[in-house]
């Protein structure tokens, strides 16, 4: 048995008997009285306002048109958010060890061939409720009843980078100028050349204008566990964002400061969106480099990037922003995903169905084999005013008729006039306005290749040991 902890009077929990430490389950209860004592193992079912006292969430009416939810659990921990708190950069190296935490602005003279910079995603559990037009989130540090497990992982800091030489994909801040001895074999967007420091340059800028499964490889080369942005680990960053902020809207106004009760207000900004005439400025490539708000650190904030012409003068301006340290989560160039596939049949019977998996040995372009088929999605583009959710909260339309200020705010875009699977870009991109955002998503191609699509970087610490193929398909 365990070391006893007393909580009241004549009342000892036992901590785990394994290590000693103090574990988020009961493991027996000792009630004593003089010379009398008993022993209790109870469920936690037993507890009463177990969900009041250690989870916290927010509820949405669908029958409304409002994206802001109600704050219901815990209020205290909606004021310490102590999940979304302990999202932290650090630099991690190809075997997933962390070499330091990252607490300020980021001055790191070593290699990002060795190293990422990347934000922990703390482990944490979750529940998914509803109840007629209602459902709520809710999040909880510790294992409660029917709660799902997030296991600890790391999403990179910045959009991907590529190391041109040996195509390995990375998370680094940019080297934006033809002096930096790296800055060429770092070449963002399609790689163009002569456009080197130059107003349209990709020094420094993430990668661009490959299919998701060089994404996919260029990721693995870092090592066992490594891999491109995932559905679900966005999935989990959206969430994590719409119970802090009580809001389905990311693209709200950025706020920095606390509401009267001391809860985080707004969202996170337009983001980068404000792009005019992008196609003839620099055929849809990146515009911001990598690392451009690295004044915030672990912070959240927005920052304007002007975007020069060749004159030197405005040709637009950006709002870079970034939720607890990862930059840019929506906007500027679409996200490419893994783990998730739209498999679409066409004609007037045809339907599109969504598969997803975790498990990085399934992921495929082509197959749904190992996925789980979880529903019928939208078939037709515009804003979202339903979402497909389900228990695990899934985040792709299965109806639209909303707009950029009601429901979920964001639009969704689909293909269906070819019999294949899909994939699942995230995010929107720099031309989209108030379209983009979080849960903006796009569904319309099967390889995803051009020059306003790239992804990020994702380590999952469950799957170091998985043993993954690096051949393309």
């Amino acid at each position: 048995m365990g070391r006893p902890v007393r909580l009241l009077n004549g009342l000892l929990i036992f901590s785990s008997p394994k290590t000693g430490a103090s574990t988020s389950t009961i493991h027996k209860i000792k009630l004593e009285c003089g010379d009398i004592s008993t022993e209790w193992s109870p469920a936690w079912e037993d507890i009463p306002d177990l969900e009041e006292r250690y989870a916290y969430g927010v509820e949405w009416d669908t029958a409304s048109s409002s994206p802001d939810g109600v704050r219901v659990g815990n209020m205290q921990l909606h004021r310490e958010l102590p999940i979304q708190s302990k999202m932290r950069r650090c630099l991690l190296d190809r075997d997933g060890g962390v070499k330091e935490y990252l607490d300020n602005e980021l001055s790191w003279g070593g290699s990002y061939l060795d190293y990422a910079v990347m934000t922990e995603i703390p482990e944490h559990w979750y529940k998914l409720y509803f109840n007629g037009t209602k459902f709520r989130m809710m999040l909880s540090e510790i294992p409660l009843p029917g709660y799902k497990h997030v296991d600890k992982f790391y999403i990179s800091t910045y959009e991907a980078r590529m190391y041109r030489t040996d195509n390995l994909l990375c998370s680094a801040a940019g080297a934006s100028k033809l002096s930096d001895p790296n800055s060429i074999n770092f070449r963002g967007g399609d790689n163009t050349a002569e456009w080197d420091d130059t107003y349209r340059s990709l020094l420094g800028c993430p990668v661009t204008n490959l299919t998701r499964d060089q994404f996919r490889q260029a990721a693995r080369k870092r090592g066992s566990g490594w891999e491109m942005y995932t559905y679900g680990a966005h999935k989990t960053l959206f969430w994590l964002f719409a119970v802090e902020y009580a809001t389905l809207n990311s693209q709200k106004s950025f706020n920095a400061q606390k509401d009267a009760n001391g809860f985080s207000q707004g969202g996170l900004g337009l983001g980068p969106t404000q792009m005019t005439d992008w196609t003839n400025f620099n055929n849809n490539n990146p515009l911001i480099p990598c690392g451009y708000t690295n004044e915030f650190g672990n912070g959240s904030g927005e920052k304007a990037h002007v975007v020069k012409n060749s004159s030197d003068g405005t040709h637009a301006t950006l709002m870079a922003n970034r939720y607890r340290g990862i930059e840019n989560p929506f906007g500027h160039i679409w996200k490419h995903t893994d783990g998730a596939n739209i498999q679409v049949t066409t004609g007037d019977d045809g339907l599109s169905i969504l598969w997803t998996t975790n498990d990085p040995s399934n992921f495929s372009d082509t197959s749904y084999t190992g996925y789980d088929k979880k529903g019928n999605v939208c078939r037709i583009n515009g804003h979202v005013k339903k979402m497909l959710l389900g228990e695990d909260g899934d985040i792709i339309a299965t109806e639209v008729g909303g707009s950029t200020s009601t429901y979920w705010c964001d639009n969704y875009y689909t293909n269906v006039s070819v019999n294949r699977m899909q994939l699942v870009v995230i995010g929107g991109r720099s031309d989209d306005g108030l379209n983009a955002g979080l849960t903006d998503v796009g569904t319309t191609n099967s390889s995803g290749v051009a020059n306003n699509i790239g992804s990020r970087l994702c380590f999952f610490p469950k799957y170091k040991s998985t043993e993954i193929t690096t051949t393309t398909e």
